[in-house]
Order: C-alpha cells, then sequence, then structure tokens
C-alpha cells in the first residue's frame, strides 16, 4: 500500500530516513571501536611501562646477583679449606700437649736432640744429660 501525504511540510510527521540511521547507527559503532582501541592503547602503554620498570629493576638486581654468586664461591672454597685443616687435625696427634707433659717432668740437665712418633703410639726421644743421675732421675719420672 502507498501513502501520499498532502499535508503541509510544517503539519507533516516527521520521518527518519534509512540513511540518517544508517549514520547513526555507524557513527555510533565506530565510536565503540574508537573506544575499544583506545584502551587497547592504554593497555599497551601500561604493560610497556611495567616491562620498562622490571627491565630496570633486573638490571640493579644483576650486580647483587653477581656479588652474590661471588660470596657463595668464596664461602665454598672457605670451607673447602676449613674441611681440609679439620681433617688434617683429626690425622695429627697433639703435640702440644706432648711437648709440654714432657717439658715440665724433664730436668735441667736433661736435653732432647730427636722426638719422634714411630708406631701409632710409640715415642721415640734421643738427647743427652750432664750425668747418668739426671737421666736416671727423669726416667723415674717419666
Amino acid at each position: 500500500m502507498i501513502r501520499i501525504n498532502l499535508l503541509p511540510t510544517s503539519g507533516q510527521q516527521e520521518q527518519l530516513s534509512l540513511n540518517y540511521i544508517f549514520g547513526i547507527g555507524f557513527g555510533v559503532v565506530f565510536f565503540v571501536l574508537i573506544l575499544f582501541y583506545g584502551y587497547g592503547c592504554y593497555q599497551e602503554y601500561a604493560v610497556n611501562s611495567k616491562l620498562n620498570h622490571l627491565r630496570a629493576e633486573r638490571q640493579s638486581l644483576e650486580y647483587f646477583e653477581q656479588m652474590q654468586n661471588l660470596a657463595k664461591e668464596k664461602q665454598a672454597a672457605i670451607s673447602k679449606k676449613t674441611n681440609l685443616v679439620k681433617n688434617l687435625g683429626k690425622e695429627r696427634k697433639a703435640w702440644t700437649s706432648i711437648i709440654t707433659s714432657l717439658s715440665n717432668i724433664t730436668p735441667k740437665e736433661v736435653w732432647f736432640d730427636e722426638m719422634a712418633m714411630l708406631e701409632e703410639n710409640t715415642l721415640k726421644l734421643a738427647g743427652h744429660a750432664v750425668a747418668y743421675n739426671d737421666l736416671a732421675r727423669f726416667l723415674k719420672v717419666l
């Protein structure tokens, strides 16, 4: 059915044209797309900013990481040397206590030229005395 409106233009009802509706629809869609694009750009900027901040922080921490690795290497070397010294100390006899005991009981007229550990519990002493009596007194105290 065809409608013809014979009223003057001032009295006619305004009808929206198809071009006008498509124009508004296109404008709304375009505006929404611009908003999404702007939000994406903002997100990209925020991520790049955070990434740059983390890169700078990582660079500043690399120095401390290198120092920590160097300290660990030094600590490992010190621990290795400490264990070596401990093991050497376990294998050897404590001569200081033996020499201190001998010096306390040895008369002044007796002196030693040589001290040696022959076997596990055997000590060899070689020396001189002024008289046999001094040597006998030392053997008696020993």
